[in-house]
Protein backbone atom coordinates (compact mmCIF):
# COMPACT_ATOMS: atom_id res chain seq x y z
CA UNK A 1 0.00 0.00 0.00
CA UNK A 2 1.34 3.16 -1.08
CA UNK A 3 1.19 5.97 1.52
CA UNK A 4 -0.47 9.23 1.39
CA UNK A 5 2.64 11.87 0.28
CA UNK A 6 1.62 14.24 3.02
CA UNK A 7 2.05 11.80 5.77
CA UNK A 8 5.56 10.14 4.14
CA UNK A 9 6.95 13.80 4.37
CA UNK A 10 5.43 14.38 7.77
CA UNK A 11 7.92 11.36 9.04
CA UNK A 12 10.94 13.22 7.26
CA UNK A 13 9.56 16.69 9.20
CA UNK A 14 9.28 14.91 12.21
CA UNK A 15 12.79 13.68 11.33
CA UNK A 16 14.13 17.19 10.73
CA UNK A 17 12.60 18.63 13.38
CA UNK A 18 14.14 15.74 15.44
CA UNK A 19 17.47 16.98 14.17
CA UNK A 20 16.43 20.16 15.59
CA UNK A 21 16.03 19.21 19.03
CA UNK A 22 19.40 17.17 19.12
CA UNK A 23 20.87 20.01 18.22
CA UNK A 24 19.38 21.90 20.83
CA UNK A 25 20.33 19.60 23.71
CA UNK A 26 24.17 20.14 22.41
CA UNK A 27 23.37 24.12 22.70
CA UNK A 28 22.16 23.92 25.86
CA UNK A 29 25.18 21.32 27.22
CA UNK A 30 27.88 23.92 25.75
CA UNK A 31 25.78 26.65 27.32
CA UNK A 32 25.81 24.58 30.73
CA UNK A 33 29.74 24.37 29.74
CA UNK A 34 30.17 27.65 29.33
CA UNK A 35 28.49 28.81 32.92
CA UNK A 36 30.62 25.76 34.32
CA UNK A 37 33.61 27.45 32.87
CA UNK A 38 35.25 24.13 32.05
CA UNK A 39 37.37 25.27 29.01
CA UNK A 40 38.40 21.48 28.17
CA UNK A 41 34.44 20.80 27.84
CA UNK A 42 33.38 23.95 26.17
CA UNK A 43 35.48 22.69 23.29
CA UNK A 44 34.39 19.50 23.33
CA UNK A 45 30.96 20.38 23.53
CA UNK A 46 31.86 23.10 20.55
CA UNK A 47 33.13 20.19 18.39
CA UNK A 48 30.10 18.49 19.01
CA UNK A 49 27.86 21.10 18.17
CA UNK A 50 29.85 22.37 15.30
CA UNK A 51 30.13 19.49 13.77
CA UNK A 52 26.19 18.87 14.12
CA UNK A 53 25.25 22.14 13.19
CA UNK A 54 27.47 21.90 9.53
CA UNK A 55 26.27 18.43 9.09
CA UNK A 56 22.05 19.51 9.87
CA UNK A 57 23.17 22.53 7.06
CA UNK A 58 25.17 20.43 4.56
CA UNK A 59 22.11 18.14 4.29
CA UNK A 60 19.17 20.86 3.87
CA UNK A 61 21.55 22.70 1.29
CA UNK A 62 22.55 19.14 -0.28
CA UNK A 63 18.81 17.54 -1.04
CA UNK A 64 16.31 20.31 0.41
CA UNK A 65 17.04 23.60 -0.54
CA UNK A 66 17.67 23.30 -4.00
CA UNK A 67 14.37 21.80 -4.65
CA UNK A 68 13.09 24.90 -2.54
CA UNK A 69 14.37 27.09 -5.01
CA UNK A 70 12.30 26.08 -7.75
CA UNK A 71 9.30 26.71 -6.12
CA UNK A 72 10.64 29.91 -3.45
CA UNK A 73 13.30 31.17 -4.87
CA UNK A 74 13.46 33.59 -2.92
CA UNK A 75 13.02 32.06 0.71
CA UNK A 76 15.26 29.81 -0.62
CA UNK A 77 18.21 32.24 -0.96
CA UNK A 78 17.05 34.19 2.72
CA UNK A 79 17.66 30.48 3.96
CA UNK A 80 20.72 29.84 2.65
CA UNK A 81 21.57 33.46 3.66
CA UNK A 82 21.54 32.61 7.13
CA UNK A 83 23.62 29.03 6.89
CA UNK A 84 26.38 31.46 5.53
CA UNK A 85 25.88 33.65 8.46
CA UNK A 86 25.43 31.11 10.58
CA UNK A 87 29.03 29.43 9.59
CA UNK A 88 30.54 32.77 9.36
CA UNK A 89 29.98 33.13 12.98
CA UNK A 90 30.92 29.54 13.94
CA UNK A 91 33.87 29.98 12.65
CA UNK A 92 34.88 32.85 14.30
CA UNK A 93 33.35 31.79 17.80
CA UNK A 94 35.53 28.86 17.25
CA UNK A 95 38.78 30.89 17.01
CA UNK A 96 37.26 32.20 20.53
CA UNK A 97 36.64 29.07 21.80
CA UNK A 98 40.32 27.56 21.16
CA UNK A 99 41.21 30.59 23.13
CA UNK A 100 39.25 31.01 25.73
CA UNK A 101 37.91 33.90 25.20
CA UNK A 102 33.85 33.21 23.89
CA UNK A 103 31.42 35.03 26.61
CA UNK A 104 28.12 33.34 27.93
CA UNK A 105 26.25 36.30 26.66
CA UNK A 106 27.80 35.94 22.67
CA UNK A 107 27.49 32.22 23.35
CA UNK A 108 23.88 32.52 24.06
CA UNK A 109 23.18 35.14 21.21
CA UNK A 110 24.35 32.79 18.58
CA UNK A 111 21.62 29.72 20.11
CA UNK A 112 18.86 32.56 20.22
CA UNK A 113 19.68 32.96 16.37
CA UNK A 114 19.59 29.65 15.13
CA UNK A 115 16.39 28.66 17.43
CA UNK A 116 14.82 31.39 15.35
CA UNK A 117 16.41 30.33 12.24
CA UNK A 118 15.12 26.42 13.12
CA UNK A 119 11.39 27.69 13.84
CA UNK A 120 11.44 29.68 10.73
CA UNK A 121 12.79 26.68 8.89
CA UNK A 122 10.09 24.49 10.23
CA UNK A 123 7.52 27.01 8.98
CA UNK A 124 8.99 27.82 5.03
CA UNK A 125 10.91 24.14 4.64
CA UNK A 126 10.00 22.14 6.57
CA UNK A 127 5.87 22.17 6.06
CA UNK A 128 7.03 22.84 2.01
CA UNK A 129 9.12 19.28 2.45
CA UNK A 130 5.60 17.77 3.97
CA UNK A 131 3.97 18.62 0.52
CA UNK A 132 6.44 18.02 -2.31
CA UNK A 133 9.04 15.89 -1.49
CA UNK A 134 9.47 12.36 -2.86
CA UNK A 135 10.47 8.97 -0.46
CA UNK A 136 13.88 8.46 -2.23
CA UNK A 137 14.46 12.58 -1.50
CA UNK A 138 13.35 11.76 2.31
CA UNK A 139 15.34 9.08 2.84
CA UNK A 140 18.36 10.77 1.26
CA UNK A 141 18.29 13.56 3.79
CA UNK A 142 17.38 11.24 6.79
CA UNK A 143 20.32 9.12 5.75
CA UNK A 144 22.74 12.42 5.79
CA UNK A 145 21.82 13.41 8.94
CA UNK A 146 21.67 10.34 11.36
CA UNK A 147 22.19 7.07 8.91
CA UNK A 148 19.89 4.98 7.38
CA UNK A 149 18.70 2.91 10.91
CA UNK A 150 16.91 6.57 11.30
CA UNK A 151 15.38 7.24 7.98
CA UNK A 152 11.70 8.15 8.56
CA UNK A 153 9.17 5.12 7.73
CA UNK A 154 7.37 4.91 4.53
CA UNK A 155 8.12 3.50 1.34
CA UNK A 156 10.86 4.11 -1.08
CA UNK A 157 9.57 6.22 -3.55
CA UNK A 158 6.30 7.79 -4.67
Amino acid sequence: MVADPAQRARSLRDFLLGDHERLEALFVAMLDEFRASDPDEVRRMWSRFEKGLLGHFAAEERHLLPLYDQAQPGEAAALLAEHAAFRKILEELGVGVDLRVVKLAVAQGLIDGLRAHARREDHLLYLWAERELEGSQQKAVARELGGSEQDPPGPQDR
